[in-house]
C-alpha cells in the first residue's frame, strides 16, 4: 500500500480507537481467563502430586495390620504389626514402623490450614533410617523431641509457616501446640497423594494413635540386596499369616497413581469448561466489535479501494489490526492470568479443594499456550470482518461523500431560513 493509503488507514484507526480499546480489554479479559484456568490446572496437578510422589518411594514391601480394603488407598489399617517381627528376618535390610492419625493443623490465630487438593492432614512418624526415609529437608532439621514437628512444603506455604513457628494440632483426644523444626518435600513435591503430612517423633505418633509400645499400624520394609520385592512379599505373607496384609510398595504407589489420575480427569473437565467459555466469549466480543468497526468505517474503506487498494490489502489491514490487538491482549492477558488463577483457587478452596500452597507456574506451557490462544482467537474473530471489508465497493465512498454535505448544510439552511 502507498503512502496515501497508509494515511487513510491511520486516520481510520485513530477515529475508531475507543472501540478498539474496548475490544482490546474484552480480548485481554478472555485471555486472562484462559491463562488463569491453565494456571489453576497446572497448580492443581502439582498440589495433588500423588501421581509421582509417594511416602513409600523407598520401601519395597508394606506389611499392614489386619485386612485392608483394596478400594480405599488411603485408609488406615485396622490391625497391628509388631516391628520386631520383621527387623531380624532374612531378606529384610531395614524396617520402620508407620501410623497415621488424622489431625487439623491451625495457625496460631486459630484459622485452620486446609490440606492439599481435597486430601487430609495426617500425623505420621519421622523415619530416621536413610534406606527408607523419603523426606528431604528444604529447611531446618528433623523433629527430635516431643512437641517438635516437620511439615511438608504445601502445609508450610498454605499456613505461612517458617522454621521456628508454632502451630496448633487438633488430635482425636487432645489439642496441643507444636513447633516447626523443619520443612520437607517428598520427591521434590510439596505434598503426597493422601494430602499434607505433619511428621513427629515415633513415640509422639504412637501415643496419638494409642498404639502399645513396639506396635504399629503398618511397617515399611526394605529388601536386602538381591532379594526381589515380590519374593520378599510372598515369604512374609506366608510366615505372618492372615493377621496382616502384605503388599509390594510398587502396587500401593500404582493404586495412588490411579486415584490421582481420577482427580486429574475431574480437574481437567472443569478447567476445559472454563477455557471454552473464555474462548467463546472472546471470539464473540471481538467478532462483534470488528464487525461494527467495519460498518462504521465503510466510507473510509471504500476510499481505500477508490485510490487503488485491492480487496486483499483491505482485508490484510483488518487482520493486521487484529494481530496487533491480539499480541497486546495476549501479553496483558497472560500477566492478568496470575491474579485470575488466585481468584479461582480461593473459590475452589471454599469447597475444600485447596491448592494455594502450590507454586505459580512459569513454564512455556503456562505462558505460551494462552498467548497463542489469544492471537488465534482474535485472528479467527476478525476473519468475518476482514471478509466483509473486502466486499466494500469504492462507489460507496462517492455515495457517502454526496450524502454527507447535505446533512451538514441542512442545519445551516434552516438557520438562514429562520433568520
Amino acid at each position: 500500500m502507498g503512502n496515501p493509503l497508509w494515511l487513510i488507514a491511520r486516520r481510520s484507526f485513530a477515529e475508531g480507537w475507543v472501540r478498539l480499546v474496548a475490544t482490546l480489554l474484552a480480548a485481554l479479559g478472555s485471555i486472562a481467563l484462559i491463562a488463569g484456568s491453565l494456571q489453576f490446572a497446572l497448580r492443581s496437578q502439582e498440589a495433588v502430586s500423588g501421581g509421582d510422589a509417594s511416602e513409600y518411594s523407598r520401601a519395597d514391601v508394606l506389611v499392614q495390620g489386619g485386612a485392608v480394603d483394596p478400594e480405599d488407598v488411603y485408609g488406615a489399617p485396622d490391625g497391628r504389626v509388631r516391628l520386631d517381627q520383621l527387623t531380624s528376618r532374612p531378606g529384610v535390610a531395614a524396617a520402620a514402623g508407620d501410623a497415621s492419625v488424622a489431625v487439623t493443623a491451625s495457625r496460631t490465630s486459630g484459622q485452620a490450614i486446609m490440606a492439599a487438593a481435597e486430601g487430609r492432614t495426617l500425623l505420621r512418624p519421622w523415619v530416621s533410617d536413610p534406606q527408607l526415609n523419603p523426606y528431604q529437608l528444604d529447611a531446618g532439621r528433623a523433629p527430635a523431641a516431643d512437641g517438635e514437628v516437620a511439615v511438608v512444603r504445601h502445609l508450610a506455604r498454605a499456613g505461612e509457616l517458617n522454621v521456628g513457628d508454632t502451630m496448633t494440632l487438633t488430635l482425636p483426644h487432645e489439642t496441643r501446640q507444636v513447633r516447626v523444626s523443619g520443612i520437607v518435600n517428598v520427591q521434590g513435591r510439596g505434598a503426597v497423594a493422601a494430602g499434607d503430612l505433619v511428621l513427629a517423633s515415633p513415640e509422639t505418633v504412637q501415643r496419638a494413635a494409642m498404639l502399645p509400645a513396639g506396635t504399629w499400624q503398618s511397617v515399611w520394609v526394605k529388601a536386602a540386596p538381591g532379594v526381589p520385592a515380590e519374593q520378599l512379599r510372598g515369604e512374609l505373607a506366608r510366615d505372618l499369616g492372615k493377621a496382616v496384609t502384605v503388599r509390594t510398595a510398587a502396587s500401593v504407589r500404582q493404586a495412588q497413581l490411579a486415584a490421582a489420575s481420577g482427580e486429574g480427569t475431574t480437574i481437567a473437565g472443569i478447567v476445559g469448561m472454563l477455557a471454552s467459555v473464555a474462548i467463546f466469549v472472546g471470539m464473540f466480543v471481538v467478532a462483534n466489535t470488528f464487525g461494527t468497526l467495519v460498518r462504521q468505517r465503510t466510507r473510509r474503506l471504500a476510499l481505500l479501494g477508490a485510490i487503488g487498494a485491492t480487496p486483499r490489502q483491505i482485508a490484510r489491514l483488518i487482520r493486521l489490526e487484529a494481530l496487533v490487538l491480539g499480541a497486546i491482549a495476549s501479553v496483558g492477558g497472560v500477566l492478568a492470568g496470575f491474579p485470575v488463577a488466585e481468584l479461582i483457587i480461593r473459590l475452589f478452596a471454599r469447597d475444600g479443594f485447596d491448592v494455594s500452597g502450590s507454586d505459580p507456574q512459569t513454564g512455556w506451557i503456562a505462558l505460551t499456550l494462552p498467548a497463542l490462544a489469544g492471537i488465534l482467537v482474535t485472528q479467527g474473530a476478525a476473519w468475518q470482518a476482514a471478509y466483509r471489508a473486502r466486499s466494500v465497493s469504492p462507489v460507496q465512498a462517492l455515495r457517502s461523500t454526496v450524502a454527507e454535505p447535505r446533512e451538514r448544510r441542512l442545519p445551516g439552511c434552516c438557520s438562514a431560513a429562520r433568520s
